[in-house]
Formats: structure tokens, sequence, C-alpha cells
């Protein structure tokens, strides 16, 4: 589904997520769903699909970190316990730096560490 604002420049898509992206500067808004999964595998997909989507929204100095974290946070509960509770607080750390855009993987990784019991 897609709208224009009155003046045309501004247009949603929503498929799961909530996605903006207004004018010509390329900037673009990602929400988070109204309820995030109560599946442990889902809620790590919706983490990694969100942090890969922040990671084109960050300085390219917090790239790495979102690279690091996602290399751990994507083996799910194969990864080391302690490595995987450091990665979801890196991307938090980095998410919340991030301000507004960087919600959604923040509202993620906690559910996610609430999900895993870390």
């Amino acid at each position: 589904m897609d709208s224009n604002d009155h003046h045309g420049n501004s247009t949603t898509y929503n498929y799961g997520h909530l996605i903006n992206q207004t004018g010509d500067n390329n900037s673009v808004e990602i929400g988070s769903r109204n309820q995030l999964s109560a599946d442990p595998q889902a809620a790590l997909r919706d983490l990694v699909s969100l942090a890969v989507a922040l990671r084109a929204q960050v300085s390219p100095d917090s790239q790495p970190g979102i690279d690091e974290s996602l290399a751990i946070v994507s083996q799910g509960e194969r990864a080391d316990r302690g490595a995987l509770s450091r990665g979801l607080g890196h991307l938090i750390g980095i998410a919340t730096m991030a301000g507004t855009v960087g919600g959604p993987v923040v509202d993620a990784a906690l559910k996610v560490k609430e999900l895993l019991g870390l």
C-alpha cells in the first residue's frame, strides 16, 4: 500500500515494519511492528532484519559494530550465551545512539533478550 501526502513527496510502504521515505534526501525511517513475535527464532529474524536496515542509517564508524554484533546474534541460540548477550547489548547501544531510527532495534533486541532469558 502506498500513499502520497498532499505535496506528493512522501511514500509509505507497510509490509510488517513501517518504512517511511520522505523527500529527495534518501531519509528512511523504520518503525516497529505493533507487536513483536513471542517466538525466539522469529524475534531473532526480526532483529537481524531491523539491524541490517539500521546499518544503512548510521555513520560508517558504527557499521562495523553492527556487523560484528550481527555475526554473533544471527547464530541465535547456537551462539555462546555470554557472547550473545554482549552482541545484543552492543546492538542496543548503537541503536540508542542512532536516536529515533534505532528504536525498533532496541525494542527487538530487548525482546530477544527476554525470550532467551538473557
